[in-house]
């Protein structure tokens, strides 16, 4: 399990189940339990998602930050005539998606 990931706590009772929300507006506190009578709920399952949709995306993040990378260093690799100004986002935009 990840350690950024938040435990999901939920409570059940003779009457009804309590699940986790959050509230779009809230000044302090925005978490609360949503009240769920045991007559509304249908099926109840565990199942862990999948991460390959995210790891596909973060290999396409890292591949598009070295191709710009390497387009903003080519006049430089190259020995082109002219400016030879260097930004630093490419690199940061590559370290910071790793």
């Amino acid at each position: 399990m990840s350690k950024k990931a938040q435990p999901f706590h939920f409570a059940v009772t003779n009457r009804a189940l309590y699940i986790p929300r959050i509230k779009l507006i809230a000044k302090t506190d925005p978490f609360y339990f949503q009240r769920v009578r045991l007559e509304q709920v249908e099926r109840v399952t565990i199942r862990r998602l999948a991460p390959y949709a995210l790891w596909v995306l973060g290999v396409l993040m890292v591949c598009c930050g070295l191709m710009s990378t390497l387009w903003m260093l080519e006049p430089i690799i190259t020995d082109a005539p002219g400016k030879h100004e260097v930004s630093g986002w490419p690199i940061a935009v590559f370290v910071c998606d790793c």
